[in-house]
């Protein structure tokens, strides 16, 4: 009589146990295999996602035919399947000093629009614009002085951004 007992309550477990084996995978996890972290993307203000190629350095634009490569969670877009290559074997060699625009809100033809965080004034990045980086990311300047006061109290400059 015992045997039939412990069979009875021992065979929802292993049905269970079973079915868990078989089971399809919840939103939850889907979730987290979709939740890659996108490393070298930045979006201008009409949704466009741009990135740099942390080999070669250029700018591209993401499309469904973007190489790339995932390394911990991240993808890291590239300008081609060299530039993936290269940064797979070596990638801490190409993070080193990498930064993506942090404010950069706009690419067309006459280059990378920016707002400065400090005064709210527009430019377009040059060789001579002023700039900073900060966890990563490159924040242009419309002056000196307002690159000097955002490097007092970056995060004053930066909680917007998050939002």
């Amino acid at each position: 009589m015992k045997k039939f007992i412990l069979t009875l309550v021992g065979l929802p477990v292993i049905i269970s146990a079973v079915g868990l084996l078989f089971a399809n995978p919840t939103s939850e996890e889907k979730d987290k295999k979709q939740a890659v972290i996108e490393a070298n993307v930045w979006k201008t203000e009409d949704g466009v996602k741009h990135f740099i190629c942390p080999v070669m350095k250029v700018q591209g634009v993401v499309s469904e035919k973007s190489l790339y490569s995932e390394i911990d969670g991240k993808r890291y877009y590239h300008c081609c399947a060299g530039c993936s290559e290269k940064f797979t074997a070596e990638t801490e060699k190409y993070l080193k000093d990498f930064t993506i625009p942090a404010n950069v809100f706009k690419v067309d033809e006459d280059g990378q629009h920016f707002k400065c965080p400090v005064k709210g004034e527009t430019g377009i990045v040059s060789d001579k614009t002023v700039f900073t980086d900060v966890d990563g990311k490159r924040y242009y300047f419309c002056c000196s002085g307002c690159k000097t006061k955002f490097e007092k109290n970056p995060e004053k400059f930066t909680r917007t951004e998050e939002k």
